[in-house]
């Protein structure tokens, strides 16, 4: 009967400590990506102009998906499941995901209407290091919309070759 309480007590308090891991993982992820995307909506445009000011957080990898490229695709080549990545339906939308130590720390997904941002960067896999040499120019894109009004997002265009 003692050893039954004991091994209740260690599964509730392992179950507690999961959660609070799994909590804290999406915390973690879920700020980075809303201070990214209010970074990227101001149009950064200083004399430096390199990713390292653009992406200002803990990561080690970013990965650019192609368009149309299924989740189970994506979670192998990032190397583990995301229950966030999303398949895109367009060529023209974002999807990012930012990780460190195989973890998922911010993840950019939409249309850029919709998120006010679009980065325009080739398809691949890149490591911090390198994007934080990596040069951007700024454009603001005005489009339509079926309503007539006029909406815009902010284009940065990444240069790999500094």
């Amino acid at each position: 009967m003692k050893n039954k309480k004991i091994l209740t007590l260690a599964l509730i308090i392992i179950s507690t400590i999961g959660v609070l891991e799994l909590k804290n993982g999406n915390i973690k992820e879920s700020y980075n990506t809303k201070s990214l995307e209010k970074t990227l909506s101001k149009s950064l445009n200083n004399k430096e102009n390199t990713c390292k000011y653009l992406f200002d957080f803990d990561y080690d990898k970013v990965y650019v998906f192609q368009p149309y490229l299924p989740k189970e695709v994506m979670e192998e080549e990032i190397g583990f499941k995301y229950w966030k990545l999303k398949e895109t339906i367009n060529e023209g939308m974002v999807n990012m995901l930012f990780v460190e130590n195989n973890k998922p720390v911010a993840y950019l997904y939409g249309y850029p209407s919709d998120l006010g941002i679009y980065i325009d960067i080739p398809i691949g896999e890149y490591k911090k290091s390198d994007l934080d040499k990596a040069a951007y120019s700024v454009d603001k894109i005005n489009i339509g919309n079926s309503y007539g009004n006029e909406k815009t997002y902010i284009k940065y265009t990444i240069n790999l070759e500094k």
